[in-house]
């Protein structure tokens, strides 16, 4: 059994599976260090994921309302194809949130990266991961990663990223 994270292989042993960690990778030719630090505020977010229930975008929008009633000038992009019908622009709306997200719809790897180098921090709301590649993309790029502690995020909290338990969007 091959699996691609340590949080993934203690989900097999915990099914009585002896798994192999096979680390995945991003090309560093295409996703590259960011030079310097953006400016701010507002403060910019960005996740990159298909629009749908297991990725929970609602609960990061949650999240996003959350900061912006606490006076956090901060931003959203969201980035990934909508397989949920219109429903999270709907929701954004109706969290007032229509002037601090923009939903990108489906980008190429290349396009991703301005996205990164523009961000303040990268957010995963996931409730589930293997380990997630564009996790891998925004640490290439330097930007730093918070987010639900499932996939790389769980492997890499408390040093390198900071994770927070799925679903809630305190």
């Amino acid at each position: 059994t091959t699996v691609c994270s340590r949080y993934q292989a203690a989900l097999a042993r915990a099914h009585g599976l002896t798994p192999v960690v096979i680390p995945l990778g991003v090309d560093l030719s295409v996703f590259r260090r960011r030079t310097g630090e953006p400016s701010g505020p507002p403060y910019r977010l960005v996740h990159v994921a298909s629009l749908n229930p297991v990725k929970d975008q609602a609960t990061l929008l949650q999240a996003v309302a959350l900061l912006r009633d606490r006076q956090v000038d901060v931003t959203l992009d969201l980035v990934g194809e909508d397989t949920l019908n219109g429903r999270l622009p709907e929701l954004a709306r109706t969290l007032g949130l229509s002037d601090h997200v923009a939903f990108h719809g489906f980008l190429p790897s290349d396009a991703l990266v301005p996205l990164y180098h523009a961000a303040h921090l990268f957010v995963l709301s996931s409730l589930h991961e293997a380990a997630g590649v564009v996790l891998l993309e925004a640490a290439a790029c330097g930007v730093p990663v918070v987010g639900s502690a499932v996939g790389f995020v769980a492997d890499w909290a408390p040093d390198g990223a900071v994770g927070v338990p799925p679903g809630s969007p305190e």
